[in-house]
């Protein structure tokens, strides 16, 4: 009996020994549970953000800003004339650019801003040529290099190495080195009346070719004389792969202009630096 009742006593202690054991277990887990519970939402919840700026609303101030796109054909040494202007007139135009904070960009940028994938930058500029002779080489580079601007050549391949007084492949090469682009000029072979689609899909085809051997760069941006292109010219310049047409239309662009006809600012009568500001300030 006396033995009976210890091996109780003894079940009693255990049963009691492990009922705290089991009761001191539950605690420990439920706390560590609770403490991995709270490190992770401190760690799952994202701290607030120190910029308060509206992205939905940060646009650029410049956004509908209209940028002008000036074009030369010759530049002379001395007095200038019918198409072309003098040396001291184009140096004149380039110093007051650089003095009056225009931003000098290239094409791509701007086909790129059309296409509204990038923005340029206020009060910007293109300077483009529609002649390849050599007084870009001669005259105009040496210009460009001096005040920091760039500029497009829009050019016929046909002519390089071949036309005297026409740039060579070395002065291209030259001048692509220090941030000249190269372009084609479209002059339609035929009356643009009665070309067809196709006839101006080989003409452009076959021009840009050429260009391309000779830069070792693709052409991507083309140029023509305002009613000297039609529909197809442009279907076919957007079929071969140009990414911008410029025109003789006389004005600005800006972002809503046609990627294919954009209007330009025509120098071409020797103006002098209040000529050049008349055609900045046109609307």
């Amino acid at each position: 009996m006396v033995l009976l009742k210890n091996s109780v006593s003894k079940f009693m202690m255990m049963l009691s020994v492990f009922l705290a054991v089991s009761l001191l277990l539950t605690v420990v887990v439920g706390e560590i549970k609770f403490r991995s519970g709270k490190k992770v939402a401190v760690h799952g919840t994202k701290a607030p953000s120190s910029d308060t700026t509206d992205k939905t609303t940060d646009k650029p101030a410049f956004e509908d800003t209209v940028f002008s796109v000036l074009t030369y054909n010759m530049v002379k040494e001395t007095q200038g004339s019918e198409n072309s202007v003098s040396k001291d007139n184009f140096e004149s135009h380039i110093k007051y650019l650089k003095e009056n904070g225009y931003k000098s960009i290239d094409t791509s940028q701007i086909a790129d801003y059309l296409s509204g994938k990038k923005t340029i930058p206020d009060k910007a500029v293109l300077i483009s040529f529609d002649s390849g002779y050599s007084d870009k080489y001669n005259i105009v580079f040496p210009i460009l290099k001096k005040y920091g601007f760039n500029a497009v050549i829009f050019l016929d391949g046909s002519k390089v190495n071949n036309v005297n007084g026409y740039l060579t492949s070395g002065q291209i090469t030259e001048m692509q080195k220090q941030g000249i682009e190269i372009g084609m000029h479209f002059i339609s072979p035929n009356n643009i009346e009665t070309a067809s689609f196709e006839q101006q899909r080989k003409y452009l085809e076959e021009g840009k070719q050429k260009l391309e051997t000779i830069t070792k760069k693709p052409i991507n941006y083309i140029s023509y004389v305002d009613k000297k292109y039609n529909e197809d010219t442009i279907k076919a310049v957007k079929a071969l792969g140009f990414k911008a047409g410029f025109t003789t239309a006389e004005g600005k662009a800006n972002k809503n202009s046609n990627n294919y006809e954009v209007k330009r600012l025509n120098l071409v009568h020797n103006e002098d630096i209040q000529g050049l500001i008349n055609k900045l300030n046109i609307k």
